[in-house]
């Protein structure tokens, strides 16, 4: 970065640019070749510097700069002169100054006294009392925002004689400069404030309220990132991506603080079960293999500062494949992929029902069922496996249950009343059997193949379903087959 060093002198009140002689102005191991207000060299980038300036009449400046940082700054110095005669208006009068450095990767400023005569200084920051006793500081800021940065400079006057007593002589701040001279990067203000008589001190708030115009300006040094996520191509009315589908993500930024070489980026995919692949930069295209959500993660690195920004995005996988109940027996059946037609075979788990067809992309048929049974229906797709779904039609025995239950509470069913044990016997069974199936052989739950062990447990609990079959419709509660067994239906709706 190109450093300039800027020298002024107050010359009667107003700022003017102050000549240094040869080699009076230092920046690292240059320094100015002729008479000069000012003097610029190339210091590297992200390192230190000690800025000099030396000149007869003045008192000599010297400060150590931590961090140029990266962009190109002019610093300008007020070179107040020697003022020995203790009965001059302006003895030991401070004329307070400051310079700064905005951290690119934070909302970091390094702040630096600017002046050959500080006085003993303090800082302020918003009016706030920030540092005492320092040359230099730094402040940190939580987001971008205009603020104000103050610098005051006292002096102070001991008697002589036994007692010594120390008193103000200046009390002296700056923040922005006057309309005579505004320095680039600060706003035209009152500029210096404080006493103008040798100690008469109006208090602090009288000079800090004379100016609040902000003089530094710390903008968002972060960049935005967008993500975009290619539509679905198997669902037309949900935002879940078929399974198998590829998904594409591609990414654009915002820069505020940089350009695009001076930023890398990485994707980071983890899948539903956990497992994470990275991608390098540009659009990243990956197949949707899972049932579950997908979160992608983008890293972006800035080259210099090191700073990672992240954003992250999820993609939720559904099967294509879906089933919802119309009514107690019938089942729709989906295709909710565009361009996949799938066959499906449905046998009972007895084997004494089967049924074959074919399913379309995009269209829908109802299952119907005439017996209470539980059903396993096979999708076959060119290209995958086979899956199952488990369905089972119970829910007319559910219902009866639960009116049988109903009915037996309210006092409405017909018939010698059943005794406290049976009761609790139906409600073992009704909560037992019905929440072990919704829990395990939910509606859309599928398998990549049914175990024996699988089968053997669908076999069971199908076997205590017929028997609840039989038990509920020897109690007067309904047939469930096309013929009933009774014709009053006694208790059931």
């Amino acid at each position: 970065m190109n450093l300039t060093v800027h020298t002024l002198n107050w010359n009667g009140g107003t700022p003017s640019d102050q000549i240094i002689s040869d080699n009076g102005i230092i920046i690292g191991a240059s320094s100015n070749g002729s008479s000069a207000f000012s003097h610029t060299t190339v210091v590297p980038d992200n390192t230190s510097v000690t800025i000099q300036v030396f000149e007869p009449g003045f008192p000599a400046y010297s400060m150590l700069i931590d961090n140029v940082y990266n962009v190109d700054k002019t610093v300008y110095l007020m070179m107040s002169p020697d003022v020995l005669d203790t009965n001059d208006v302006d003895y030991k009068r401070p004329r307070p100054m400051f310079y700064y450095f905005q951290d690119p990767c934070s909302f970091k400023v390094d702040y630096y006294n600017a002046s050959t005569q500080p006085g003993v200084p303090s800082w302020y920051l918003n009016n706030e009392l920030l540092e005492e006793g320092n040359l230099k500081g730094s402040f940190e800021l939580c987001n971008p925002e205009l603020v104000q940065l103050k610098v005051r400079g006292q002096a102070f006057n001991t008697s002589a004689g036994a007692c010594p007593v120390t008193t103000i002589s200046w009390d002296r701040q700056w923040a922005n400069t006057n309309a005579g001279y505004t320095l680039p990067g600060f706003t035209n203000g009152v500029g210096e404030t404080g006493n103008t008589t040798v100690g008469v001190i109006s208090p602090i708030a009288t000079y800090l309220a004379e100016d609040t115009i902000a003089n530094i300006r710390e903008t968002e040094y972060r960049p935005e990132i967008y993500i975009d996520i290619s539509t679905p191509s198997d669902q037309t009315d949900t935002c879940c991506y078929t399974q198998d589908e590829q998904v594409t993500l591609s990414a654009t930024f915002t820069y505020y603080e940089g350009t695009e070489v001076d930023y890398s980026y990485i994707w980071k995919v983890e899948d539903p079960e956990g497992l994470v692949t990275s991608y390098g930069q540009g659009d990243v295209t990956f197949p949707l293999t899972k049932l579950g959500t997908y979160t992608a993660e983008l890293e972006l690195t800035h080259a210099i500062c090191g700073n990672v920004f992240k954003k992250s995005v999820t993609v939720d996988t559904c099967d294509f494949i879906t089933f919802e109940v119309a009514e107690c027996g019938t089942y729709k059946m989906s295709n909710k992929s565009s361009n996949k037609e799938v066959t499906y075979a449905i046998r009972s788990i007895d084997d004494l029902e089967t049924y074959e067809g074919s399913l379309s992309p995009l269209s829908t048929v109802d299952l119907k069922f005439i017996n209470p049974s539980i059903y396993i229906v096979t999708i076959s797709v060119t290209g995958a496996l086979d899956r199952d779904y488990v369905l089972h039609n119970y829910c007319s025995l559910e219902d009866c249950l639960g009116d049988y239950i109903q009915g037996f509470i309210c006092g409405t069913s017909c018939g010698e009343c059943p005794n406290d044990v049976e009761l609790n016997r139906f409600l073992l069974l009704y909560y037992t059997y019905f929440l072990e199936i919704n829990r395990e052989y939910g509606t859309n739950n599928f398998y990549n193949g049914l175990t024996s062990s699988k089968l053997e447990r669908l076999g069971d609990v199908k076997g205590v379903l017929d028997k609840i079959l039989e038990y509920c419709s020897k109690r007067n509660c309904k047939s469930f087959s096309e013929t009933p067994l009774k014709s009053t239906d006694c208790g059931c709706k």
